[in-house]
This record gives structure tokens, sequence and C-alpha cells, in this order.
């Protein structure tokens, strides 16, 4: 306890005690170890075949004491799964993601967002609901950007890429692309992940050239493939040559294609990757199709058929995909041998495909299913001899009524999917609130424990207050000085006399410059000043002033006789805020030139100052004000009246104004009465006796006191 005490004594004074002292007794504030996917050793199948049961996983690790281990345990699932079951992946992400919320871990909230986005996107086929991916991605950026986490910001980077060239925005995934680049090559990794790292990227710029540019894309699959191998990043190698394949099948190359299709599946077998076996012999099934349609063999039409019913057995989701390209299998069949036989299993597989797209809320393909169904029944119904077609039960009733179910479908889909994703936000946002009440509840039991260890010490709190609100109240002062604008335009009216050849004047009204400046720096460094200084400030305010605005303004300042200027303290900068009001609110609207009055005069124990302008009035100035663009909203005099009350601890002191009028009521000008309190001090220089006022008077011909 007694270093304890220490501590607190030590840091009171420096306004870091609170943070010092939560660290202290957390014995915390240790940096997050980050969690880095490379480092997972690969699964077994029967671990692979265990851990794609995320529900009862997710109940069991419940248990773990630490949270950080378990999100940390959470996110090496996710990565392990994520090639073998997407949908167990993505349930580990969102709980990792919860916890990371719950319990403030910013970088494992980042990197479960990361993972959310992958895993989605991987889901999202075709584009469909890509942006709530690319929102989670985003999201995680911001976090790594602000973490300073390049490894996870080049990963984050080339995702938003990805899903950019997903939704057709190709130079803008470029861009993305070219940035995780940039940001790989900064990450300090082990040589066999930086090859795997920057072969990834590669990869996915190939992906993103392949629409655009079949050369570009080829070679950077190429250098891709070259990376991962020298990696030896088997699940990789298997993915960009299962692209190389598809460019290779483009190019109606079906021979070189095969081989690349093969080798991918090899490694995806040997890697427990689901996913790209299903995928592989999917694309295998349409090269056979597209050699069985371009030469006719009946033999690449069994192929075709045999390729995308293995992939159907490996398929876990998104099961469209198979059931359209067996569907389209049998449509060219049939095109070629004009068999209806070939024609209605085209339209089960087509019509099995557009239901399973409605699960998925894959959009174009219910809608090409449909076209397809309308297209194939129309041709069937024009050469039918009698007899019911599959058609016929498709169409219960007609074709315009199975057309206005399933399109009804897709808006049903689309509705579902908009709210679903509402739900998310709500949910989200009620998790937010949950968790900030928990915070405030553990805030208010910490807040309970210091409050008993430092009670001894609040007369130096009562203490601190009173010094950081006088300290806070000279800074204010030092800021309702001298509207930030005023600097600017008297270098400028002092630039126009150099330029009209009137050096003489542009020196008089430069020393008004610099004097005023430094007396602002001495005001803003002493709470009080003389008045003779404090008089000699705002005259030097009001020449510049005048420099400014010329014909337009004059001044005159009177000192009641027997004041003793040198010796009577008051506010520094008090008079200042009022006159610069007076001008720019006052005089400048006023369609003539205008007065500026200042008169000082002792009442009892107070000094009365008073600042008097013949302009527009106050209401004229505030419907002025209201109806302009540029409505500067003052703060000086405000904060004058608080600096009377704080600063200068000044009982009795006040601020009157008061409207001016004729017997027509007609708006004369403003005054401003202050009212401070009489204080005396040692003088800094001679005392002066005046026997009569003091004047100091405008004139734009002669120099005003320098």
């Amino acid at each position: 306890m007694p270093c304890f005490l220490l501590l607190s004594i030590f840091c009171f004074r420096e306004r870091l005690c609170f943070w010092l002292l939560a660290c202290f007794l957390l014995s915390g504030c240790k940096p997050e170890p980050s969690f880095q996917p490379a480092e997972s050793p690969s699964l077994p199948l029967q671990a692979l075949e265990r851990f794609s049961r995320a529900d009862s996983i997710i109940r069991e690790m419940n248990t773990f004491p630490n949270s950080r281990k378990k999100v940390d345990s959470l996110l090496h699932l996710a990565d392990q799964i994520k090639d073998y079951d997407t949908d167990a992946a993505l349930k580990y992400a969102n709980e990792a993601y919860k916890i990371a919320i719950l319990k403030n871990l910013d970088l494992r909230k980042g990197i479960s967002l990361y993972y959310m986005a992958l895993l989605k996107k991987r889901k999202r086929k075709f584009g469909e609901g890509i942006a709530d991916a690319l929102a989670d991605a985003e999201m995680s950026q911001k976090i790594f950007s602000r973490l300073d986490e390049k490894f996870w910001l080049a990963k984050a980077y080339n995702l938003i890429g990805i899903i950019h060239y997903r939704e057709g925005k190709t130079t803008l995934a470029q861009d993305y692309q070219l940035q995780a680049m940039e940001a790989a090559r900064m990450v300090n990794l082990s040589e066999k992940d930086s090859l795997s790292f920057i072969g990834e990227i590669l990869h996915d710029l190939g992906n993103t050239y392949e629409a655009i540019d079949t050369a570009q894309a080829l070679s950077h699959y190429q250098e891709s493939l070259k990376y991962y191998r020298q990696a030896g990043n088997l699940s990789s190698m298997a993915r960009v040559q299962n692209n190389i394949g598809d460019i290779l099948t483009s190019l109606k190359r079906f021979d070189e294609a095969n081989q690349y299709y093969r080798k991918s599946l090899d490694y995806s077998r040997k890697n427990q990757d689901n996913d790209n076996v299903a995928e592989v012999c999917s694309k295998l099934g349409l090269l056979y199709l597209q050699r069985y349609n371009d030469e006719g063999k009946e033999s690449y039409f069994f192929a075709a058929l045999e390729a995308l019913n293995n992939g159907l057995s490996y398929q876990k989701e998104n099961f469209y995909i198979p059931f359209e390209r067996i569907g389209l299998t049998f449509h060219t069949r049939a095109y070629l041998t004009g068999d209806p036989v070939f024609v209605d299993s085209a339209l089960y597989y087509y019509n099995r495909a557009m239901v399973e797209a409605g699960k998925e809320g894959a959009i174009p393909v219910m809608q090409n299913m449909v076209e397809m169904i309308t297209q194939l029944c129309n041709s069937q119904a024009e050469s039918a001899r009698g007899g019911k077609t599959y058609c016929d039960q498709l169409f219960e009733t007609s074709p315009e009524a199975f057309l206005n179910y399933n399109y009804r479908s897709i808006v049903d889909t689309l509705t579902i999917t908009l709210q679903e994703t509402n739900q998310r936000l709500v949910t989200f946002e009620r998790e937010e609130v949950e968790i900030l009440a928990w915070r405030k509840r553990r805030n208010l039991l910490f807040i309970g424990g210091i409050i008993l260890l430092i009670s001894t010490l609040a007369f130096l709190v009562l203490l601190q207050r009173q010094q950081q609100k006088r300290l806070k109240a000279q800074m204010n002062a030092l800021r309702a000085q001298i509207n930030p604008h005023f600097f600017s335009n008297s270098l400028n009216a002092i630039e126009n006399l150099v330029n009209q050849n009137q050096p003489e004047a542009a020196s008089r009204y430069l020393i008004h410059f610099s004097r005023l400046s430094r007396r602002i720096l001495n005001g803003s460094r002493e709470a009080t000043t003389s008045l003779a200084d404090e008089l000699q400030t705002l005259k030097h305010f009001l020449a510049l002033e005048q420099l400014r605005f010329r014909d337009k303004l004059q001044f005159d300042i009177q000192v009641s006789p027997g004041l003793d200027t040198d010796l009577i303290q008051v506010p520094a900068m008090i008079l200042q805020p009022y006159a610069e009001n007076a001008i720019l609110h006052g005089i400048k609207p006023k369609p003539g030139p205008g007065l500026l009055q200042v008169r000082v005069e002792r009442t009892g124990k107070h000094l009365i100052c008073v600042v008097e302008d013949d302009g527009i009035g106050r209401e004229k100035a505030r419907q002025i004000k209201t109806g302009s663009v540029m409505n500067h909203k003052s703060v000086g005099m405000a904060i004058t009246e608080e600096r009377l009350k704080v600063v200068g601890k000044a009982k009795g002191a006040k601020v009157e104004i008061i409207d001016l009028h004729d017997t027509a009521d007609k708006a004369l000008g403003t005054r401003v009465i202050l009212r401070l309190p009489f204080k005396l001090g040692q003088a800094d220089r001679a005392k002066t006796q005046n026997p009569k006022y003091t004047f100091f008077q405008s004139n734009k011909n002669r120099d005003h006191g320098q």
C-alpha cells in the first residue's frame, strides 16, 4: 500500500493518476500478441470432420476461462476449416467477433471481421449479397490501419480488392490489390510465409485481370504458382492451377487445361480442400461439355456428367451451381440429338437449380433458369404431338402463372435478404448497448474502489481543480484576445501601403503591429496588467483597425483626472474584445463613418470602463448576422465575463450593455459598461501625474502613439 500511495502522489499533478492506477491495480496495459494464421498446423481429415460440427464445439469452448485464448482458438479453427466447411468456419469467426467486442479485444475484433468478410465472399459465388462482406472487410481495414498491423492490413486491402472485383469494379480492385502488395513487402515474415503471402496477392490480381486481359491474368497466375511452389503451399497451388485451367479452356487449349485441372484436383484431395474439389470437378464437366459441343463425341457427354456428379458429392452449399451445369449438359445433348427425353432431364435440373438459387439468394441464376425453362418449354410445345410433358408438370396452370410465382420468389428472396441484413444491424446495435451498460457497471465498481483508496487526498483534488480552472481561464483569455482574422487583415493593409509607395505610413503601422503582438503574448502569460499598459495595447489595436477601415473609423480614449494608470491593476486584455465587437458589428455595417469612445473613471471601490459606439445597434446587427452566410459567433465577450469571475475573483464585477436610442426610438449605438474592482499594484516605471483628462484621439494624418 505505501508504494501505491507514492505512485498516487507522484502522478496526481500530471493528470495521469487515474490511468496509471488502473494499470497498477489490474496488472495490465500489455500489448496484445498478434494471431498469425501461418502458424496454425494443418488438421487431419478426422479433425476437420469433428470441427465442422461448430455448434457443439462452441458450446464446449464456453468453459474456457481466458477470453483471449478462446478467441484465438476460434480464429485458428476458422482459418483451418475455411476450405473444408465454409459455414462452420463462418460460425467460428462470428463467435470470435462477439467475444472480441464484449472483451474489447481490438485486434481480435479486426481479425474476426476479416474472416467473416472472407467467408461471406466465398459463399457469394456470383456476387449476391456481397455488400455485407465488403462492410466487414472495410471495418477490419480501419482497425488494422489504426493499430498499424501491416500484415493484416495487407490482407484486408487484398480482400477488399477481391470483393470489388466481384462487384465488377475492376480498376478499384486493382488499386486495393496493389496497396496490398506494397504493404505485404513491408511485413516481417518467415521466408515461407512471405512467399505464400506474395503468391496470394499475385493470384488475386490474376483473378482481377481475367475478365479484361487474359494474357496478363495468365502471367500473374504463373508467377503466383512459382511463389506457392517455393513455399510448398499445396492448397494455394491447387486453386491457382484451377484458374490457369479456366483460361486455357477459354482459349480452347483443352488438353493443357485438363492437365492443370487434374493437378489441382490431386492437390485439393491431399489437402482436404472439399470446396476446391467440387469446383474443379464442375470445371472439368464444363470442359468436357464444351468439347462435346464442338466435336460431338458422345464420350465427352458422359465424361461431363461423371465429372459434374463427382463434384456434386463434394458440394456443401451453392448446389445451384452443379444443378445448373448438369441441366446445361442435358440441354446441349437434347439440342444435338433432338431427343425430347433429354429436354425433360434439362428441365428437371434447371428447376432444381432455380429452387436452390432461391435459397441462397442468387438472383441472376434464378432469372437465368426461368428464362431457360421458358425457352425449352416453348420449343417443346411447338414440336409436341400430344401427351403430358414435364413442362405441363411445371406449368400446372399456365406459363404466366409459373413465371409470376418464380419472379415473386425473387422478390421474396430480396426482401428476406434485406430483412436479415437489417436484423443483423439491429442485433449489433443492441449488443453494443448491452456491452456499454456492462462496462458502465464495471467502471462504477472500479471508481468506487479508487474513491475509497484516495479519500485522504480529497483536499488536493479541490486544489488541483482550482489551478486547472485558473489555467483554463488564462488559456481562454489568449484565445479571446484577438480575432484570428485580425492579424491577416492588418498585414494585408500594411502590404497595401507598401504597394502604394507609402513606406513611412507602413513603417508606423508595422511598429503598431509588432508592439501589439508583443503585448498580446505578454498578456497571455500574466492574468493582470497595469491600466496604462492595457490602454496602450488597446491604442495599438485601434490604430491598426483604423488603417484597415480608413475614414470609416475614429476613436477617442479618455481617462479621468487623478487616476494613476501605472498603479491601477486590471485583467489583461479586458477591453479589446468589446472594442473589436463594437467595430465589427456596430460601426462596420454603418453607412457613414463611426466613432468609438473609451472612458475610464473611478466610482467608490470600482473602476468603471465604458466602451461606446455610434453604430447601428444590437438589434440591427443581429438581423444582419442572421441573414449572413458568414454567421461567425464571437466568444470573446463571454470568456471575458468568465475571466472577471474566475481569474480576477472580482466580487461585484459585472458587465452591463445598454442600447442607445434617440427620442424617436431610433438606434444610436451601444454602450458597454465594465465594473471592475479598484486594485492598486506597484508601478513598473516612473509615475506620471496628469492634472487633467488624458486624451488618446484618432487622426488619420498623424502617428498614433508609437
